[in-house]
């Protein structure tokens, strides 16, 4: 029979434990809106397969940051990667080389 204390040793949670590029996403901002902003906002954000509050988030921080929060946190990822030294134990490959169910462009015909 498992203690307690093996269970808890061995719990595997959802999020890695990292926030986000600008800490955590604690602050809540209310706006009222028209129903017609509310519908094109909900719409677009549908469109992009985003939720309403992700698209809001999106838009001010490219408005106040120059980037999307994505691409903030894109960035984030990179330089963790980049600074794990994961990047430089894979093997370089020659720009030409082929891969998997790739040619070089010159040999594709018309």
């Amino acid at each position: 029979m498992e203690s307690q204390g093996q269970h808890e040793e061995d719990a595997v949670f959802s999020r890695s434990g990292v926030s986000g590029p600008l800490g955590k996403c604690s602050e809540a901002v209310k706006v009222w809106l028209p129903p017609e902003l509310d519908f094109l906002s909900r719409q677009l954000a549908a469109s992009a397969g985003m939720t309403q509050s992700e698209l809001m988030r999106d838009l001010l921080c490219y408005r106040l940051k120059g980037k999307t929060y994505g691409d903030l946190c894109a960035d984030s990822i990179r330089s963790a990667v980049i600074g794990k030294g994961a990047l430089t134990a894979l093997p370089v490959r020659d720009s030409m080389s082929e891969g998997p169910g790739l040619r070089v462009v010159s040999e594709v015909k018309a």
